[in-house]
């Protein structure tokens, strides 16, 4: 056996790194929609933004 054969203790296999970008992608995605619905909640409820009462 030679020493390439043997997984390193720091190693990330390729699917876990895959995983763990797809998992900090829908992190911010979720952040993301979180921040535009506060918003726009925001913007339909209050009357100085929208002065005509229709949806944003």
């Amino acid at each position: 056996m030679s020493r390439n054969d043997v997984p390193r203790a720091g190693a990330v296999s390729p699917i876990r790194a895959i995983a763990m970008i797809l998992a900090h992608g829908v992190l911010r995605l979720h952040e993301r929609q979180k921040a535009l619905d506060t918003c726009t909640e925001q913007r339909v409820h209050d009357p100085v933004l929208n002065p005509n009462g229709d949806m944003a």
